[in-house]
């Protein structure tokens, strides 16, 4: 599970990169599209 989080959230930090810009990411809507706790983004 874990190295399917890390991926999952390096593909959503990808995807809010490019349709939103670096100013557009954040950790609680990354977690929500990953599906984890928004503290868990700093675990993986």
């Amino acid at each position: 599970m874990k190295e399917n989080a890390r991926e999952a959230i390096l593909t959503a930090a990808r995807e809010a990169a490019m349709a939103y810009g670096y100013g557009g990411i954040n950790f609680r809507d990354l977690a929500q599209t990953v599906g984890i706790k928004a503290a868990s983004i700093n675990y993986y």
